[in-house]
């Protein structure tokens, strides 16, 4: 496989450091510096904006929505007030120590019991965020302190993976259905799982079309892999990932 199409580890990581998490500020910030510019009243809950005009319009940043530019009200964080930030900001402010993060729901060990239940005894895969595997991978490394049960919520996160890791695989065994439905992946084990599934779809195209030439009647197959509402956007992305732990990286 070309290793242009393929996502590593520190890549979907990026793509998850984007996602919104809620902390609590330690101190009252008004302005922080960052590489590309200064950014004062940066941090907020959702507010009206005045509209930006093309002119004014600044260019893309990491921010995203969370930029504050070409804003009409703005307010600074302040200290004990819950906000939402994205999770590569919070994790720079809980390292310079100015906030503590308030773990999601997901992120909790009755929580994860729950999905590691789920997974065991239903037969579809329990609905989990998009990027859950590098969030949590990222809180556990930096925010451990703020996760109450953190050894176990580790634990659990560990079987979850390997539980739908399990489950995924199983479904090449019925390869000789014409159409396979495989919901709420997350990004990273599509990744993970997109070359397996792709080797053994090619393979059984080729029987079938051997079968076809030897005057059988093969139907096609067809392979349909979604984590949610962006899964469909990812799913053609990324190749090998294998490795990915909780505690580090293991072989690649």
């Amino acid at each position: 496989m070309d290793p242009l199409s393929t996502l590593s580890p520190e890549e979907l990581e990026f793509l998850a450091e984007n996602e919104p998490i809620s902390i609590m500020p330690t101190t009252r910030i008004e302005k922080m510096e960052l590489i590309s510019a200064c950014y004062h009243h940066l941090f907020a809950p959702p507010l009206p904006t005045a509209p930006c005009s093309a002119s004014s319009r600044p260019p893309l940043n990491r921010l995203g929505p969370y930029s504050t530019r070409c804003t009409g009200r703005n307010r600074p964080l302040m200290a004990t007030r819950a906000t939402t930030v994205p999770l590569w900001l919070a994790l720079v402010l809980r390292k310079r120590g100015m906030c503590q993060v308030i773990p999601p729901e997901w992120l909790s060990a009755d929580s994860l019991q729950e999905k590691v239940r789920q997974e065991t005894t239903e037969e579809g895969f329990s609905d989990l965020p998009f990027h859950y595997m590098a969030m949590a991978k990222l809180l556990l490394e930096n925010a451990k302190d703020d996760i109450r049960d953190a050894h176990l919520v580790s634990s659990l996160l560990q079987d979850l993976r390997e539980a739908r890791r399990s489950k995924a695989r199983q479904g090449v065994a019925f390869l000789t259905r014409s159409h396979i439905q495989v919901d709420n992946l997350s990004l990273m084990e599509i990744n993970e799982l997109r070359p397996t599934f792709s080797k053994a779809f090619q393979t059984a195209k080729r029987i079938q079309l051997a079968a076809g030439s030897d005057g059988h009647v093969g139907g096609g197959l067809s392979m349909s892999m979604s984590g949610g509402s962006q899964g469909g956007r990812y799913a053609g992305e990324g190749g090998g990932a294998s490795g990915y732990g909780y505690s580090g990286y293991g072989s690649r």
